[in-house]
């Protein structure tokens, strides 16, 4: 029979010779691989239970959950917390941020004065007389607080159950959550060594570190878009109305997180456009009205009670002239999200690797689609005064921690060696970072070491973009 047409029916196929020096690709355990990186990271970020919790937004977020305890009903910042509500939010937060650097004396008298508090309103500074504020006022002394409701409530849930340690163990189970779920993300659209080198990525990453460290919105707003994009990834390969329904009510609960979760919905475009089986109009329409039955009624509640759908905290007058650092964060440099992020990262670098592989792996154009909206996003909005800071990039990470696992994949041993020295740098600079309480943000630790080793210093060379101290 002739190689020219095609065997027949039975016939055996002719087999691609074996090439003697490839070397085969080992199998790898994905779940069991999988789930030893979360376990591992999530024990690494347990001593943070037991670390003091003060940084300006856990105070306000240890406040909030207090007294939604109380009064779940009383979503504002308005008003004081009383009895043992006081005392958990002054012991809890107050008093670590008052005794930094005292004397063993001067602590104790610190101790006596606030234990004899039995109110405490966030708003105000703590003994001050007349009252004066600790938070901008315009911004937190409102009706209804500016941020959706997700977070709050479920920190209030995890202090009822599990005390001052409720809130940095939500953290850290979210981190558990956000690396498992990348991970099976990157399975799904990569491979399964696709999958398990993204999981390692977002867990050593510095910024996913940090808010896996503090009691922030953050960490479980990168866990809740992850899980919105794969429900959305998943839901469009076999789009059923139930499934359209659970997808689209992720994506809901994910803005209900953070009004920020909206910009993944290029990515969810993408995911619906490259699937293999295009979703008909009524799934797409009963994706868009599951997620809208959550987002809805939220923005209907900030419209009558705040006085905007979208109710958006803007550094102000009172915090600029307050605050050093939010002065920095509102002059710093309009490529901060992109020169600050391969700073505090370098392992990021790899991720423009990808653009090599959009022809022959259109599922890249997914996290290519996430991350620019977040970047595009954010830097208009920074440039408009709003400030950059790097957590607010964090549900893009898991974005770039996809396209530069696609890259490393099937990069040669020296490469993945290059990466992995570049990511253990980027995590060293979150963790020792996160170790100093009030910090808000990863600072470049190791690349700052390497250019003090010629006499020069970060500060210098890259004038108003970190202060190296929190």
């Amino acid at each position: 029979m002739s190689s020219a047409h095609p065997p027949r029916s039975g016939a055996v196929k002719p087999v691609a010779p074996i090439d003697p020096h490839a070397a085969p690709r080992p199998k790898l355990p994905f779940i069991p691989l999988l789930w030893a990186i979360a376990l591992a990271v999530g024990v690494a970020h347990l001593p943070s239970a037991f670390r003091p919790h003060f940084e300006g937004d856990e105070i306000v977020f240890t406040f909030l959950a207090e007294r939604l305890a109380q009064q779940p009903l009383h979503y504002s910042l308005r008003g004081p917390l009383t009895g043992s509500a006081a005392q958990r939010f002054i012991i809890d937060t107050w008093l670590h941020a008052a005794t930094q650097g005292l004397t063993p004396e001067q602590m104790a008298l610190a101790r006596r004065d606030f234990a004899a508090l039995s109110r405490a309103e966030v708003l105000y500074e703590p003994f001050s007389e007349p009252p004066a504020y600790a938070y901008a006022p315009d911004v937190y002394d409102t009706p209804l607080f500016f941020h959706p409701p997700v977070f709050p409530y479920a920190l209030a849930a995890a202090r009822a159950l599990l005390g001052s340690a409720g809130g940095p163990l939500l953290a850290a189970g979210a981190a558990i959550v956000l690396i498992v779920l990348t991970g099976y993300l990157g399975r799904a659209m990569f491979g399964a060594g696709a999958g398990l080198i993204a999981a390692a990525l977002i867990a050593l990453d510095p910024v996913s570190w940090m808010c896996a460290e503090r009691v922030w919105i953050d960490g479980p707003l990168q866990a809740v878009v992850v899980a919105a994009v794969l429900s959305a990834w998943t839901c469009f390969r076999g789009p059923t109305p139930g499934r359209a329904a659970l997808a689209g009510a992720v994506l809901g609960l994910a803005c209900l997180t953070k009004f920020t979760a909206a910009l993944i919905v290029p990515a969810i475009v993408v995911a619906a456009l490259v699937s293999p089986q295009r979703p008909r109009i009524r799934q797409v329409l009963i994706y868009l009205a599951s997620a809208a039955a959550l987002i809805v009624p939220w923005l209907i509640i900030n419209r009558v009670f705040y006085g905007a759908w979208l109710p958006a905290a803007r550094p102000t007058q009172w915090l600029l002239e307050k605050y050093e650092y939010v002065r920095m964060i509102v002059a710093r440099p309009i490529h901060f999200y992109v020169s600050g992020l391969l700073i505090v990262s370098p392992v990021c670098a790899f991720a423009a690797f990808a653009l090599a592989q959009l022809r022959r792996r259109r599922a890249i154009l997914l996290p290519l689609a996430w991350a620019l909206a977040y970047l595009v996003a954010l830097t208009a909005l920074g440039a408009a005064g709003q400030g950059l800071q790097l957590r607010y990039l964090a549900p893009a990470l898991p974005a770039f921690a996809l396209l530069v696992a696609a890259t490393l994949a099937t990069a040669r041993w020296y490469w993945l060696a290059l990466a992995t020295l570049l990511a253990i740098a980027g995590a060293v600079g979150g963790a020792v970072t996160a170790a100093q309480p009030p910090a808000a943000e990863p600072l470049p630790v190791a690349i700052n070491w390497l250019v003090s080793l010629g006499g020069a210093d970060l500060r210098t060379l890259l004038p108003g973009m970190w202060t190296l101290r929190p």
